[in-house]
């Protein structure tokens, strides 16, 4: 049976049998649920398990089995997003320059491949946006500003698109230097702001929801 699940680099003694995974879930979020954490790892013996998985089943636990469990709240996942998209303005924001003289020198109907590359770093960078504003409230006040520069970030991404279909790559090369790139410098700004918020908000309670849920 089961003596110890580590939580947040706690060590919780098990008060109870417990022989599988399965159980150890339902123990650990039976005990300390409530509606704002989520289970985003789980690692037996040093391997990490398939979150999906878990349901269906039944890796057995004994006295001497390490079983770790990583939990966060939505704050916690959300700040490591923002983290991404920090840094991955300034990647996008490296490339702007070269790809915008390229554009303007280029008479080809063939969509250059540094041009291409910033259309699937902002897809990447959208993908973050969703994926904080599914875990945040999106009226949630730390993230208002956040909100309205996606707005912006539509508007001249719809912009480009449409005259990179008319081939009008002068005016793409125009988009990207003098609107593209001070968005994403405004952007990089306000994530920073956004991550001081975060980072000055501490959050220890140990507590879980049920695995799953979301």
């Amino acid at each position: 049976m089961l003596k110890f699940i580590y939580i947040k680099n706690r060590r919780i003694p098990v008060p109870i049998p417990i022989s599988n995974v399965k159980e150890a879930l339902f123990w650990v979020t039976e005990t300390f649920a409530v509606e704002d954490r989520l289970i985003t790892r789980v690692i037996l013996n040093g391997e990490e398990l398939p979150l999906e998985a878990v349901e269906n089943r039944d890796w057995s636990l004994d006295a001497s089995s390490e079983f770790i469990v990583q939990v966060e709240s939505p704050r916690e996942i959300s700040a490591q997003s923002i983290e991404v998209v920090r840094d991955f303005c300034l990647v996008i924001l490296s490339r702007i320059k070269p790809a915008a003289v390229a554009l303007y020198q280029f008479e080809g109907t063939e969509i250059l491949p540094a041009f291409s590359e910033i259309f699937e770093d902002m897809e990447y960078l959208h993908s973050l946006r969703i994926h904080i504003n599914g875990i945040l409230d999106q009226f949630h006040s730390d993230i208002a500003p956040f909100e309205a520069m996606s707005i912006v970030c539509d508007r001249v991404m719809g912009d480009l698109i449409h005259e990179k279909n008319q081939n009008n790559w002068k005016k793409c090369s125009e988009i990207l230097l003098h609107r593209l790139d001070p968005f994403l410098k405004k952007l990089h700004f306000e994530v920073v702001e956004l991550q001081k918020r975060f980072t000055s908000e501490t959050d220890s309670d140990l507590v879980l929801p049920l695995y799953g849920k979301t």
